[in-house]
C-alpha cells in the first residue's frame, strides 16, 4: 500500500554538525530507530558509524542475522555519511562486504564516502545545455538520411526479425 503525504523540506545538516544534532535529525526515522533499533555512534561529512544490538527480530529461521537487517544498517550508515553537510543526496551504488559472520551481540556498519559526486541540478543542467542540444543538432537531422530506423536498437526483436526476413528475401531474389 502506497501512502502519500506532503513532506516539509528537511533542513540541511551543517558539515560541522555535532553528533547530537545528527541524532536529532534522524530521530524521526521510525524504521531505523524503531523497527531496526539502530543508533548513530559517529557522524561527520562523508563518514558514519551506526550499530544495533542483535535481538530475536534481526534473526532468520536458522538463527543467523537476516540480510535485510544487515543491508538496512549499511544503508542507514551511508545515508548519515552522505547527509551531513550535503543537501538531497542520492546513492548510485551500494556494496556490502561481508567480512565474517557476526560475533557477539552487536552489529556495526561503517560508511566512508569514496567521492562526493554531482548534484542532480548539475546533471540536469548538463543534459539541457549540452546533451540535448547536440542530439537535436546532429543526431536528429541525420535521421532524414536513414533508410531504416530501428527503435530500441538491438533489443527490438520484432524489428530485427523483419529486417532479417527482408535481407533473406533480397538474397534469394538475386
Amino acid at each position: 500500500m502506497l501512502v502519500e503525504k506532503s513532506v516539509a523540506p528537511v533542513p540541511v545538516l551543517a558539515a560541522d554538525a555535532s553528533l547530537e544534532e545528527v541524532r536529532e535529525h534522524f530521530s524521526h526515522d521510525r524504521f531505523v530507530s524503531g523497527a531496526l533499533g539502530a543508533q548513530i555512534l559517529e557522524a561527520a561529512a562523508g563518514h558514519a558509524v551506526c550499530a544495533f544490538d542483535l535481538e530475536e527480530r534481526h534473526l532468520n529461521e536458522k538463527g543467523g542475522v537476516m540480510g535485510g537487517a544487515i543491508f538496512s544498517l549499511g544503508d542507514f550508515a551511508i545515508v548519515v555519511a552522505a547527509t551531513v553537510g550535503a543537501p538531497d543526496t542520492v546513492s548510485v551504488a551500494f556494496n556490502v562486504n561481508f567480512m565474517s559472520a557476526p560475533k557477539g551481540g552487536r552489529l556495526i556498519a561503517t560508511a566512508d564516502e569514496d567521492k562526493r559526486g554531482r548534484t542532480l541540478e548539475s546533471v540536469v543542467d548538463q543534459y539541457l545545455t549540452t546533451v540535448k542540444p547536440m542530439h537535436e543538432a546532429f543526431v536528429e537531422p541525420s535521421k532524414k538520411n536513414a533508410h531504416i530506423i530501428i527503435p530500441e536498437g538491438g533489443r527490438n526483436q520484432v524489428a530485427l526479425d523483419m529486417l532479417m526476413e527482408r535481407i533473406k528475401a533480397q538474397l534469394s531474389a538475386e
